[in-house]
């Protein structure tokens, strides 16, 4: 059986399609590979070399590392210090929001659907005997075995 013309044509093209599809993936990840993994490093490096020179006055001026070992509030400091100026800024919560103070009082219970309003039909914790507790939940009306 002989192969058509349009057919060939067709998966040329399509075989074409696919190599550039291939080869711009391969491109792109390439270029990430590249340009963003080096960014990546080179923040990072300053962010350690920071931290470093932090770390190198800090034991100049106690003379040993009981200071962090006794006060890991200490090392938080010192990690947060080798931050870029931006990042602090966006940690840092609200002048006189701490964290318990900014948090959102519990939302009251959603209201109860029709057919699971009734008292009867209330999920309640019992005993099994056996020491293990099991939840017993309702069935909606019409619905109970």
């Amino acid at each position: 059986m002989a192969i058509g013309i349009r057919t060939k044509l067709f998966l040329t093209l399509l075989a074409t399609a696919v190599c550039v599809v291939v080869s711009m993936f391969a491109i792109m990840r390439w270029s990430l590979d590249r340009g963003f993994i080096r960014y990546v490093n080179q923040v990072e490096q300053e962010r350690l070399e920071s931290l470093a020179a932090s770390l190198e006055d800090a034991y100049g001026a106690e003379g040993s590392w009981g200071f962090i070992t006794e006060n890991p509030r200490r090392w938080r400091q010192l990690v947060r210090q080798a931050l870029p100026e931006e990042a602090r800024e966006a940690r840092r919560p609200e002048e006189g929001h701490g964290p318990r103070e900014s948090r959102e009082p519990p939302r009251p219970a959603p209201p109860l659907t029709p057919g699971w309003d009734s008292p009867s039909n209330s999920a309640s914790f019992s005993s099994t005997g056996t020491g293990q507790n099991c939840l017993a939940m309702p069935t909606p009306r019409g619905l109970s075995s």
